[in-house]
């Protein structure tokens, strides 16, 4: 439910809150199991979403990467730059770059 949350909602902001409210759930709650079950945080999960979809983004359109970060949910483009190559070992440009 919370995967399924995150994966509809990855251009707007999500707040543990949010989840938790959706899930008619705690916050710690709803923290504690997500990181028993994934393996990570849901900070963590939703990063990775949100590089996965900038990936394909990437890959698959002619959208300007400010678009793209604003499409995936990434306040700035320069928070999306750190944590895209941070997650992927190189930054969009780069990226896009192996593409052409």
């Amino acid at each position: 439910m919370i995967v399924n949350y995150i994966q509809n909602h990855l251009s707007e902001s999500i707040t543990l809150k949010q989840l938790a409210e959706h899930c008619d759930r705690h916050p710690n709650y709803i923290s504690s199991l997500f990181k028993r079950e994934k393996g990570m945080t849901i900070q963590q999960f939703i990063i990775s979403e949100r590089i996965k979809k900038a990936k394909y983004l990437i890959q698959n359109s002619s959208h300007l990467l400010v678009d793209i970060a604003h499409l995936c949910g990434f306040e700035s483009q320069s928070y999306f730059t750190h944590q895209f190559k941070n997650k992927v070992g190189c930054t969009p440009q780069e990226y896009r770059n192996e593409f052409k």
